[in-house]
């Protein structure tokens, strides 16, 4: 290694170590993500405070960790420019309850604007055999401030956000402050802050994900079944979230006996209820085992 990497890998240490802050969502998940030199992979343990009963991990929580391994992929693709999450979708073949979720990634497109990544979910130690998949699309931006310039090392590095010494004791919808307004309709509400935060200064998109997974979930079990989680999300990020509260609005679709499709928005009440999100969601019973 020269100094001059020597010195460009640590400055990169200690600019993500900025990012996320102490007490953040993405700690609370216990998330991680590694750069072997050549690759991304990226991973969290199913905890039951980052579970849905009886399906699991959140699929708003496999959202999150694409949406992580695809903007570390995507922001390597594009220095010294930044991105957005414009779009994403998951989808979950088999639930896990108990364990290691690891994801590895590939870009599928890089145009000048747009950079679009797939997802593979897979069981710690068994990547040929996927869980779930994502697909993920980022809109290229102009990089603004120290973290967002600074270009990503080529040595290896391994970023361990989760803190073992104070690990998450409460459901992380609790720990993010998510009041529940009317269940029966899906509306919650958030308030943004540090802890929800990206380095764009808005509401993350992996929180965004996890609002949208439990809004559609409240209203499907209501007018389905109480143990009916979220199989599939189609998310499109519209706007940033920043002012608040945000809260959502949910619309049921079609549903039969086994699954439900309902339509999830996101509001900004602080700017006139502007739109931060649009998805739309499949829900049911969750499956035993992978396809």
């Amino acid at each position: 290694m020269t100094q001059d990497s020597s010195d460009s890998s640590q400055k990169l240490n200690e600019l993500t170590s900025a990012y996320p802050p102490a007490e953040h969502f993405i700690r609370d998940c216990g998330q991680w993500v590694e750069w072997d030199g050549d690759s991304y992979t990226a991973g969290l343990r199913a905890t039951p405070h980052i579970s849905a009963h009886p399906g699991g991990v959140r699929a708003g929580i496999w959202a999150s960790l694409a949406d992580l391994i695809g903007g570390a992929v995507a922001t390597r693709a594009v220095s010294p420019n930044w991105i957005a999450t414009s779009d994403l979708s998951v989808h979950l073949f088999s639930p896990l309850r108990e364990g290691e979720l690891q994801v590895a990634s590939r870009i599928l497109r890089q145009g000048r604007r747009t950079v679009i990544i797939e997802v593979d979910f897979f069981e710690s130690g068994r990547p040929a055999s996927p869980i779930g998949m994502a697909t993920v699309g980022f809109s290229v931006l102009e990089a603004r401030g120290d973290i967002q310039q600074m270009k990503g090392s080529a040595e290896p590095i391994r970023s361990e956000f989760g803190d073992t010494q104070n690990p998450l004791a409460q459901d992380i919808l609790s720990r993010l402050g998510v009041e529940t307004l009317d269940a029966a309709k899906g509306r919650i509400r958030l308030h943004p802050s540090s802890y929800s935060s990206n380095t764009l200064g808005a509401v993350q998109g992996g929180v965004l994900a996890l609002l949208t997974d439990e809004a559609g979930q409240l209203l499907a079990r209501e007018r389905g079944q109480p143990e009916w989680v979220t199989r599939d999300m189609a998310l499109h990020y519209l706007a940033l979230g920043k002012t608040g509260p945000l809260e959502t609005r949910v619309r049921w679709l079609d549903g039969g006996g086994e699954s439900a499709l309902v339509r999830v928005e996101i509001l900004d009440r602080g700017e006139g209820d502007r739109r931060v999100l649009a998805a739309t969601l499949r829900l049911g019973a969750p499956q035993t085992s992978g396809i």
